[in-house]
């Protein structure tokens, strides 16, 4: 989508890899001082707007408290955010499973995607009538219902 964004209409991501900036440890619900997606959605070099050279040119805090209950705190953008020019247009559908060990921490990761300007729509599964889903929902019993709600997702867009 970044390399060619007149080409793509949609992105659907079912737990995506995450979180942003540092690691989380699942079992203790707490942020790590390594790991996680060093450009905020990557690994690797993604085109911010203004533009950065290295991932420590993010200008970064972590939130003074969680948002919730077995949720960790988020890394966010200093404002003004930088925004990542070619994804802006291209809206998103963020999946995140009931039971699945990335409950703790996706929702930093939309946050991030929207404070810098993604269109991103997060979804926790069972607020929409699909409940006890884990992370591979594609391998779910109730499968079908996923697929046909994101087919409808899609479809909403036109």
């Amino acid at each position: 989508a970044q390399a060619r964004p007149d080409l793509v209409h949609a992105i659907v991501t079912v737990e995506p890899a995450a979180p942003p900036i540092r690691g989380v440890d699942t079992t203790n619900v707490q942020v790590l001082d390594r790991g996680g997606l060093r450009y905020g959605i990557s690994n690797y070099p993604i085109e911010y707007e203004p533009p950065i050279s290295e991932p420590t040119d993010l200008n970064v805090v972590l939130e003074e408290q969680a948002q919730g209950e077995n949720l960790v705190p988020c890394y966010r953008q200093v404002e003004p955010a930088r925004q990542l020019a070619n994804l802006t247009h291209i809206p998103v559908l963020f999946l995140n499973g009931e039971g699945s060990y990335h409950r703790i921490f996706d929702h930093c990761l939309a946050d991030w995607l929207n404070q810098a300007g993604v269109q991103t729509e997060y979804i926790r599964m069972e607020e929409v009538g699909l409940s006890g889903n884990g992370h591979m929902m594609m391998l779910e019993e109730n499968s079908k219902e996923i697929a046909d709600y994101i087919i409808g997702w899609l479809n909403d867009l036109g």
